[in-house]
């Protein structure tokens, strides 16, 4: 077998009919290892077949993300193309007539959502069984996003301090890596976690007044870093800063005197690159959907001051503006549903045993449209999306 081809599954089931006195069969050829592209570029998926393409015959491919089993047709081809996905202006045949075998497709700028497996299917009638089908798996090349890092832990000298650093974005998963910014590398009484999702970095005694700590996160695609620094040893009286959040979508707008008022602050202290849960909320199943991420801070919301928009306020004035809004990105969708009902029952659990879920707003704070939420509760809820729900 030539090299070549010995990179190909041949995925096929022999299909028997009688035609003019001969055995024919239908085989369908596609790559057996998978294929990789970077965000934003064009990827070919290649599909190959050998029967004839006649009157009645069609193509089809279909598409399964990772981590679900629900398929969906994207394209379909019966002497007429019907692209019958969102992604149609993305996906084209590489031939416009596929008669000739040759049904593969081209998926351009492809996007982190893209990354799954396809299926082509090619069914000929005058083959009895009519179905002949090939999987290609995509593999989109994403760069870690910017980790996001935080300390926890009393900064007094003699206590224990946990330095944290988290890249919700990258494909393969990021490999963390850590240095002082400045000065030699952590000693002894560092203890290193840098291959973990999120990067955990551990020092048993804090003898410095201020330290920087520089984590890095990189895939094969790319690196990127960011750094961390300590404040002064026994600081007091700051502010409580959160770096992840919780934003609600609702059916309706509703604006509750006192409790909007407090979610508008939660979003003036938003930094762009932090990233937030997106949550159904007021709906039959309210739960945890998607993950998103700021990309404008804070700016006046310039519907307050629209008398035909419900989130009119005449109390507002343009010079003293009350209400702010930010702008946010869509990141990705979670691995799976995480439903108010689940987190709810980690909720008590938790109150009980002291888990990481035992002061999360969404029940102490339940009507606020926008929650802060601790590196904690975030990462325990991100990695709910690996398991089966409870």
């Amino acid at each position: 077998m030539a090299p070549a081809a010995a990179q190909l599954r041949l995925g096929f089931c022999w299909i028997f009919a009688l035609f003019l006195g001969r055995i024919i069969s239908v085989q369908v050829t596609v790559p057996s290892e998978p294929v990789f592209g970077k965000v934003g570029s064009t990827v070919l998926l290649p599909c190959t077949y050998n029967t004839n393409f006649v009157k009645g015959c069609n193509l089809a491919w279909s598409f399964i993300p990772t981590g679900s089993s629900s398929e969906k047709e994207i394209l379909y081809y019966d002497g007429e193309l019907y692209p019958v996905d969102t992604r149609r202006n993305r996906i084209r045949l590489l031939h416009s007539a596929p008669t000739q075998g040759t049904a593969s497709i081209e998926i351009q700028s492809i996007q982190p959502s893209d990354t799954g497996s396809y299926i082509c299917r090619v069914v000929n009638p005058n083959d009895w069984s009519g179905n002949q089908q090939g999987t290609v798996n995509l593999e989109v090349l994403t760069p870690p996003s910017t980790p996001v890092c935080k300390m926890s832990g009393s900064t007094n000298v003699g206590s224990d301090v946990i330095l944290t650093c988290n890249s919700v974005e990258g494909n393969p998963l990021p490999i963390y890596d850590w240095k002082k910014a400045k000065g030699v590398v952590p000693q002894a009484n560092w203890i290193m976690e840098q291959n973990e999702s999120p990067a955990k970095l551990r020092k048993k005694t804090v003898g410095l007044k201020k330290m920087s700590i520089q984590a890095c996160s990189g895939n094969k695609t790319s690196e990127v870093k960011c750094s961390l620094e300590q404040k002064d040893a026994g600081e007091k009286g700051q502010k409580e800063l959160f770096t992840y959040w919780l934003m609600k979508s609702e059916p309706e707008s509703r604006i509750e005197n006192g409790v909007d008022v407090k979610a508008r602050n939660y979003m003036k202290d938003m930094k762009v690159g932090q990233l937030a849960f997106f949550y159904h909320s007021n709906c039959k199943v309210p739960g945890i959907a998607g993950i998103i991420k700021v990309v404008k801070e804070a700016y006046v919301d310039h519907t307050q001051f629209d008398k035909k928009d419900p989130h009119y306020d005449p109390s507002s004035k343009q010079d003293n503006p009350k209400w702010y809004m930010v702008d946010v990105q869509f990141v990705r969708m979670t691995k799976r549903f995480i439903s108010l009902t689940e987190l709810k029952q980690y909720h008590l659990e938790h109150k009980s045993s002291g888990g990481a879920l035992k002061n999360m707003a969404l029940f102490t704070r339940a009507r606020l449209s926008v929650q802060p939420l601790t590196e904690e509760e975030f990462n325990f809820v991100l990695n709910l999306e690996d398991k089966d729900p409870i």
